[in-house]
């Protein structure tokens, strides 16, 4: 198969590599497309702790083209998507339910290889079944979709609320769409044009290009999102 190989920071290379068997438990997944995340960047730049070479990349969707022994609930040719974090299940923070922070947790593209490849093998628990019909490339969007729907599910809008989204990010972004369902006022802040008018696409009554053009306005917002990963962030938002 051919994959993109990230050798040593800023030198990623097409090549060929074997094609992986899928083991007990695994399934063989075809990519058909994969999202670039902030994470794959800041790997590429060497910013994050990985083994080289190896192929980063952890947001997809693909088709099973293989089921590993005992696998069952899915079938050949099915459509999925990657649930890119493995949990190891047994430590205390698993067993307590909160699984999504396992210290222990192996990540797609950082850990092990990942998606910027022809195929990957996935733990059969760590694939979801995606509904005939759904395009391709925005069911490659699930994984950050389900980062801004967590977010949106612990701290709910409700009509005629303000809400801020702090990073008009793709996350941002689609807190934003998430954010305007209940007819919630949603303000977006950011210092990219045009991630901004993305957000007044989908449906931010105002936009502001920087904090200090927010900070008038700062305490008329009943819910903050802050999904800008930007160090001063919160220290802003509290002010």
């Amino acid at each position: 198969m051919q994959a993109a190989i990230l050798i040593e920071p800023g030198k990623i290379e097409i090549q060929e590599a074997p094609t992986p068997s899928p083991r007990k438990g695994e399934v063989l997944v075809r990519i058909l497309e994969a999202g670039i995340c902030g994470t794959d960047y800041a790997c590429y730049m060497g910013n994050l702790s990985t083994t080289y070479p190896i192929i980063p990349g952890h947001e997809a969707v693909g088709e099973i083209a293989d089921l590993g022994e005992g696998v069952e609930g899915v079938r050949v040719g099915e459509r999925v998507t990657i649930q890119p974090n493995f949990p190891c299940t047994t430590c205390p923070v698993c067993r307590g339910g909160r699984e999504n922070v396992c210290p222990n947790k192996v990540r797609l593209g950082l850990d092990v290889d990942g998606v910027f490849a022809q195929y990957i093998c996935v733990p059969r628990p760590y694939v979801w079944s995606l509904p005939d019909g759904l395009p391709v490339s925005e069911a490659a969007l699930a994984e950050p979709l389900c980062v801004a729907l967590h977010a949106f599910r612990k701290s709910p809008s409700a009509p005629n609320e303000r809400v801020l989204v702090y990073g008009a990010g793709i996350i941002g972004l689609l807190l934003v769409r998430l954010a305007v369902l209940p007819k919630t006022r949603v303000a977006a802040v950011d210092i990219a044009e045009q991630r901004l008018a993305i957000a007044k696409e989908l449906g931010a009554d105002t936009i502001y290009p920087s904090f200090s053009k927010l900070e008038k306005d700062a305490g008329s917002f009943s819910i903050l999102y802050d999904t800008s990963g930007v160090a001063d962030a919160f220290s802003n938002i509290l002010k």
